[in-house]
């Protein structure tokens, strides 16, 4: 603008980084960009991608952050804001740092001086994405403050935040830059060689006895004209009172940034199990899901569960063995089998035990017949429950040493597991014939009982041991994001049923 009388030409001048507001940040074509556990200066430096401008400095704090159709320059804004960092462009690039130097005013004077106490904030919680007991919160306070000036609290919404680890870095800036009264102070100086290298945000001390100023200020704001230089310094340059209609209203926000939603869900699984393969329930919880709220789990213990048997056999004699010893104890078993038999050599004496065990599912009535080669003959019947057993015992001493005993054992109708115990003092060998043999298919579904206990452990932490059941076992605390294990196993053989319910809050992307 020209006046011609005075001959005095004002220009209205626009900084450089006014053309980063002229676009806004995408990445790949998404203008919803989210960043989780990100170094600062790699997000400022996706900012600037393609824009010709190059990041001279930032810190590379990790955050996690999320911005909308934002213009570059005031994303910016906003990573540097939660920072806590200046923003600034000159020729070497984008600063996101500590602007300013420490400079020398030798002739000025103080033109005004005010101190605002009205705005001190010493304890401030922020709210950032999320809704109810699933909205990130963070909270700082300073005690010293609030001895001097009282509590001074305040809360406001920061939804676009969505870690609790960013929203507290930004609790903090805020508690640092207004714990304590605002100071500005007016001064005056005359214009030198020097004004010229002065900058907003250089820090000037100030020593004034009469206006009990002793400290180091910087500079807010800066006139400089060919005879003087006006400046307005403050004893902190980030003011949160310049900021809340740009930052903290909390409604802007609202509208703009998607939240998500509780969800529930449970997962279920029931199998069999015993101490050397216990049920692993797999599960897994999303990414998306940024709050676990809660997760119970509810467990049965039943009994183990068979569905069917069946069984075909093939008659044969099966192997003989001798030894020689004194005092030896020897067995011969044989499955599913109707006859039994042992030799033993060169004895005077011996002690015999016969088990017989019943595997089958339904019950049989069996006669038993033993004899020995020296005359020995019993015979007994005995009532076999399904999966029962039977015992028989007796002992045999010879007048005189014998050069061979051979013991037979004969069941009448039905066959099972056979088990024959001699201690003696000669040597023995014995065989096992197994006739031709079939059993039917027999269907349904059996169960046996073992009184089994459950230890329960997540992710490879003992939750519980000596588990007969349970109902809403909270293992919120041990359940993450990605894959979990949770792990059943029995003192015994058991079939366990299991249920794990979730409560989590999955946001929107």
């Amino acid at each position: 603008e020209l006046n011609k009388e005075s001959r005095i030409i004002k220009l209205t001048v626009l900084g450089e980084e006014v053309k980063l507001n002229w676009t806004l940040f995408n990445k790949n074509g998404n203008y919803r960009v989210q960043y989780d556990n990100v170094a600062a200066d790699q997000i400022a430096s996706d900012i600037l991608n393609g824009t010709g401008y190059t990041l001279a400095e930032c810190p590379t704090t990790t955050l996690s952050m999320r911005f909308e159709y934002a213009q570059r320059w005031k994303a910016l804004q906003k990573l540097a804001d939660v920072l806590g960092k200046d923003l600034w462009l000159d020729s070497s690039g984008v600063h996101i740092g500590d602007k300013g130097l420490a400079k020398t005013l030798t002739y000025f004077k103080t033109v005004r001086k005010t101190e605002d106490s009205e705005n001190i904030i010493n304890k401030v919680h922020l709210l950032g994405t999320g809704d109810g007991i699933n909205q990130y919160t963070a909270t700082a306070e300073d005690i010293d403050s609030q001895n001097a000036y009282g509590l001074r609290e305040r809360a406001y919404m920061l939804r676009d935040i969505e870690h609790e680890d960013t929203l507290l870095l930004k609790a903090q800036k805020i508690i640092a830059d207004n714990k304590d009264p605002v100071e500005h102070i007016e001064i005056e100086a005359p214009f030198t060689s020097d004004s010229l290298t002065l900058d907003v945000g250089d820090t000037i001390t100030i020593n004034d006895a009469e206006l009990g100023l002793n400290g180091d200020y910087r500079i807010k704001r800066l006139e400089i004209n060919p005879t003087m230089i006006k400046a307005e310094l403050v004893n902190t340059i980030a003011l949160l009172s310049d900021k809340l209609k740009e930052y903290y209203n909390g409604l802007e926000s609202l509208g703009v940034y998607a939240q998500g939603a509780t969800n529930l869900y449970s997962v279920q699984d029931s199998d069999n199990a015993d101490p050397d393969h216990p049920l692993e329930l797999k599960i897994y919880v999303p990414p998306e899901a940024i709050k676990i709220n809660r997760v119970k789990l509810n467990l049965i213990v039943g009994p183990f569960r068979a569905y069917s048997k069946a069984v075909l056999g093939g008659g044969a004699v099966i192997g003989t063995s001798e030894a020689s010893a004194a005092n030896t104890s020897v067995s011969t078993a044989a499955s599913e089998s109707k006859s039994l038999s042992l030799t033993i050599h060169d004895i005077s004496e011996y002690y015999a035990e016969l088990v017989i065990v019943n595997h089958w599912t339904n019950s049989y009535t069996n006669d038993i017949t033993i004899t020995d080669s020296e005359g020995y003959s019993a015979t007994t019947d005995h009532n076999f429950e399904s999966h029962g057993s039977y015992v028989y015992s007796w002992k045999r001493q010879f007048s005189s040493r014998k050069n061979s005993v051979t013991i037979d054992v004969q069941l009448s109708d039905t066959a099972m597991d056979m088990t024959l115990l001699v201690v003696h003092d000669g040597t023995h060998t014995h065989d096992i014939t197994l006739p031709d043999h079939t059993h039917d298919i027999d269907f349904g579904i059996y169960e046996i009982d073992t009184g089994a206990t459950v230890d329960i452990a997540v992710n490879g932490t003992t939750v519980k041991t000596g588990s007969t059941g349970e109902t809403d076992l909270d293992i919120t605390q041990y359940i993450t994001t990605g894959w979990n294990t949770i792990t059943f196993t029995p003192s015994d053989l058991a079939r366990i049923q299991a249920s794990v319910f979730f409560q989590v809050f999955i946001q929107s992307r």
